[in-house]
């Protein structure tokens, strides 16, 4: 659970940080950026996650 939270954390602190590095300095970048890293790389993670939960159950 610690480790999943960390690796949240830590997309949503890349995507903070190229936001402010791209467009400035601001809390709004900061904030867009982090929601945009959630976005871009926990999404796709999780739905792949839920997909693979939902064909192992189909296969067996």
């Amino acid at each position: 659970m610690a480790g999943g939270l960390a690796v949240v954390f830590g997309f949503a602190a890349i995507g903070a940080g190229h936001s402010t590095y791209t467009h400035g300095l601001s809390l709004a970048n900061l904030f867009y950026g982090a929601i945009a890293g959630l976005l871009v790389f926990c999404v796709p993670i999780l739905a792949f996650a839920i997909l693979m939960t939902i064909v192992s159950k189909r296969v067996r």
